[in-house]
C-alpha cells in the first residue's frame, strides 16, 4: 500500500479524478489518496463535523477493541448478493482488527424488505457479541425464507440453531439507526456492500464500496494508514 498526500483549501476543486464506484469528495482540510490493491484508489478526509464526534450512544453494538479510536463500518443489505459473499472474507477481517480497531455492521436496506431484518440484526449485535457471525448466517438464511418476518418466527429460527433472541426496545433501534444513517451520509454511500474506515480521534476516514475494493489487504492497510495519519 503506498499513501499519496494532497492537500485542498475548502471550495478549492480536487485535482484527483473521481474513481471507480464513486468515491466520496472531501468536504474540507486534508485530502488523502490511498493506492490500494489492484490499483484501486480511496480517499481519506478530514471533516469538521465528523472529528471528535460520539456516536451510537443508546447502546453499545461495537465488537473488536472498544478503547481503539479505529472504527470499521461494515455496509450491507440483508438480499444483496454480493453482500453475502463477502460474508467469509468480512468474518476473516474481523478477527484480524480485535486487537487494533472497533468494528460494525450496519444496514444499508437496497431492496425495501431489507428493512424488515435490520431491527432483529441490531439487537443480535447488542445481545449476542460472542456469537454475532452464527447470528448472521441464519438472518441470511432466514432471510432467503421469508421477507416479512415477526418476533415469534425470529425467535423460533434462532433457538433452533442454538441462540437466544433478545429483541432491543424500539427507541433504541430508532436512535442507532439515526446514528448509522448519519455515518454513512458523512461518508456518502451509495452502494452496499461498503466499508467505512474513520479515525474517531481526528474525523478522518476512507470509504471503500464493491467487493473489489473491500478486501483484507485494503482493510487493514486503511487502519493502519489513518492510525498514522
Amino acid at each position: 500500500c503506498s499513501i499519496k498526500f494532497a492537500i485542498r483549501k475548502q471550495g478549492q476543486k480536487d485535482k484527483v479524478g473521481t474513481f471507480r464506484n464513486r468515491l466520496r469528495k472531501p468536504l474540507v482540510g486534508c485530502l488523502i489518496t490511498f493506492v490500494l490493491a489492484g490499483g484501486i484508489e480511496a480517499k481519506a478526509a478530514v471533516t469538521e463535523k465528523g472529528a471528535n464526534a460520539v456516536h451510537f450512544k443508546a447502546a453499545d453494538i461495537w465488537l473488536g477493541n472498544k478503547t481503539s479510536n479505529m472504527e470499521v463500518y461494515f455496509i450491507g443489505d440483508w438480499y444483496c448478493g454480493f453482500c453475502r459473499r463477502l460474508e467469509p472474507a468480512i468474518e476473516e477481517m474481523a478477527s484480524l482488527l480485535q486487537a487494533t480497531a472497533k468494528y460494525t455492521f450496519l444496514d444499508y436496506p437496497i431492496h425495501r424488505e431489507s428493512i424488515e431484518f435490520s431491527p432483529y440484526a441490531m439487537s443480535m449485535l447488542v445481545h449476542q457479541k460472542g456469537n454475532y457471525f452464527a447470528t448472521r448466517k441464519a438472518i441470511f438464511e432466514l432471510a432467503a425464507k421469508t421477507k416479512l418476518p415477526n418476533n415469534e418466527m425470529v425467535a423460533n429460527f434462532m433457538e433452533q440453531r442454538g441462540i437466544r433472541f433478545r429483541l432491543i426496545p424500539f427507541s433504541t433501534f430508532i436512535a442507532l439507526s439515526e446514528d448509522a444513517k448519519g455515518i454513512m451520509r458523512e461518508a456518502k454511500v451509495n452502494m452496499t456492500p461498503s466499508c467505512i474506515i474513520r479515525n474517531a480521534k481526528s474525523g478522518k476516514f476512507i470509504l471503500l464500496q464493491g467487493v473489489e475494493q473491500i478486501k483484507k489487504v485494503n482493510v487493514l492497510a486503511s487502519v493502519h494508514a489513518l492510525r498514522e495519519a
